[in-house]
């Protein structure tokens, strides 16, 4: 549960918003009033949310349809939201996967794609965001990471290390 923020000014951006905790972040988000913008590759669940979110909290939703997993898709987030004048005072980098198992089991571009997703999408969200924030001298990041960034697991062998990259980039620079 988010707590109770008194500065409704701007949007809380929320990634992988379509589904999920991404969707239960939205809902939180706009009960406490904060307007939105929504991003997923998933247009007509996210167009379902906002219609939804704006009915039941008369808030604002914004909709970006973009894929984390492309390189660019932190430009393209941060472009729609400058042309669109959207002030982003709240950051929830939420999309992920379970990922690749095994590194001998996928071929090396699907472990890279899973990086990006993972990891430099968040890194460049941030990069792009919280400047704004600090200028403003106001801004929430939330980085949703798992327990497996502290326990490691059979399987699954970037999972854990992606979301131990996640802690360690909240704890050591932005929150340091």
């Amino acid at each position: 549960m988010i707590t109770e923020d008194t500065n409704k000014e701007g949007y809380a951006l929320i990634t992988g918003a379509s589904a999920g905790l991404g969707a239960e972040f939205a809902r939180q988000l706009a009960a406490m009033g904060h307007h939105l913008i929504l991003v997923a590759r998933r247009e007509d669940r996210l167009q379902a949310l906002a219609a939804e979110l704006t009915e039941q909290h008369g808030v604002t939703c914004q909709i970006i349809v973009a894929d984390l997993n492309d390189e660019d898709a932190g430009k393209h987030i941060a472009d729609s939201c400058q042309s669109g004048g959207w002030t982003v005072n709240w950051l929830v980098n939420n999309a992920g996967v379970a990922g690749p198992d095994l590194l001998q089991d996928r071929d090396w571009a699907a472990q890279q794609t899973f990086f990006q997703l993972m990891m430099l999408s968040v890194a460049d969200l941030c990069h792009r965001f919280i400047p704004g924030m600090v200028d403003r001298g106001y801004g929430r990041v939330i980085n949703v990471a798992s327990v497996a960034a502290r326990v490691p697991r059979s399987g699954g062998c970037n999972y854990g290390p992606a979301k131990a990259y996640l802690v360690a980039l909240s704890e050591g620079s932005i929150c340091p």
